[in-house]
């Protein structure tokens, strides 16, 4: 992917042929499925953020945006190339990332991903495991794209920075790590102290990235506001699997008085979903005279506490849990009605 202050990014021949090992599977080495000729200007490599879901017979599945970002890129004939941690359907979290399957146009090179039920002992080989790979990735020269903030994407990062092996290098930052991890909840002190310390590598290798990348895409304003002075730095639309034209507000006046928030993504503690329960109850206790209600769209580890919360605080009938929608249309009706 080019910088946008260097060159474009053009979909033309001469035809190539993709061909070598595709994948290296959590368990065993390089296997390899036959890839179509396609029409290529740009080796584009992309370190993605969270995990893939391996459905077997050496098909993935994101979700639905990263599955359509990366299915657009073969489309338009690019040669990508995806670094990626992969959970099999056994693992928790794998019903929340199965949505879309991958195009196998798309080359993939995948590691043991790792879940919240993880052990200490496989997170710290997987995460190892996770770093060498990412070193190894940064060492072919072509046009990198980096999904932050993660394990894997701050590694490769500082892999690039260190070898320059980028033509040209583009980030997408979805959010601020380090607050994410002042909400996460997790049994193991070890665990704990692990994640602390990656936080702060993350937050130091985006400073240094966003001064150094061509270019920077992302969905906090914060970064934007702190960074827009050093780097080509824009703010993208959060990336739920709606397009930001389908988020116009509907009408909101109801007969019933009803005055609905809708919360959509993974629930999980370290997206603050219980400072969102939190904020809701003081919402309610501060104008009990206005029906507000809570729709929470998504599923994730965090749940069963939420309802607790939920019942201690006695608003069970004012939140309504409406899981994960696949459907398009149906997210669409309930965070728009």
């Amino acid at each position: 992917m080019a910088s946008p202050r260097s060159r474009s990014v053009r979909a033309d021949p001469p035809l190539t042929t993709a061909s070598g090992p595709l994948f290296e599977l959590e368990h065993g080495g390089p296997e390899t499925r036959p890839v179509p000729e396609v029409h290529v200007d740009v080796r584009l490599r992309i370190v993605h953020i969270g995990n893939l879901a391996s459905r077997g017979s050496h098909t993935f599945a994101a979700l639905k945006n990263y599955a359509r970002f990366y299915n657009e890129l073969a489309s338009d004939g690019l040669e990508v190339h995806v670094l990626a941690p992969v959970i099999g359907a056994s693992d928790v979290g794998f019903e929340f990332v199965d949505e879309v399957p991958i195009d196998a146009r798309i080359r993939l090179t995948t590691i043991k991903g790792s879940t919240p039920d993880t052990s200490l002992a496989h997170f710290v080989l997987n995460n190892a495991r996770v770093a060498l790979h990412a070193i190894r990735f940064c060492l072919q020269r072509g046009d990198y794209f980096l999904f932050l903030p993660s394990f894997p994407g701050s590694i490769a990062l500082l892999a690039l920075l260190a070898t320059r092996r980028y033509s040209s290098l583009g980030l997408y930052i979805g959010g601020d790590f380090a607050v994410e991890q002042r909400h996460e909840r997790r049994r193991s002190a070890a665990k704990r102290l692990f994640k602390a310390i990656g936080a702060r590598l993350i937050t130091w290798s985006i400073d240094q990235g966003i001064r150094r990348s061509d270019y920077v895409l992302t969905s906090s304003h914060a970064y934007y506001h702190e960074h827009s002075r050093h780097s080509d730095i824009m703010v993208a639309p959060a990336l739920i699997n709606v397009d930001e034209d389908d988020l116009v507000a509907g009408d909101i006046a109801r007969p019933d008085g009803e005055v609905p928030i809708a919360f959509c993504g993974e629930l999980r503690h370290a997206k603050g979903v219980m400072v969102l329960l939190e904020a809701f109850d003081l919402l309610a206790c501060r104008h009990p005279e206005v029906p507000f209600t809570l729709r929470v769209i998504g599923s994730g580890q965090a749940e069963p506490e939420m309802r607790a919360y939920l019942r201690r605080r006695r608003l069970e009938s004012r939140v309504r849990f409406c899981g994960q929608i696949r459907d398009r249309r149906e997210l669409l009706r309930l965070m728009r009605e």
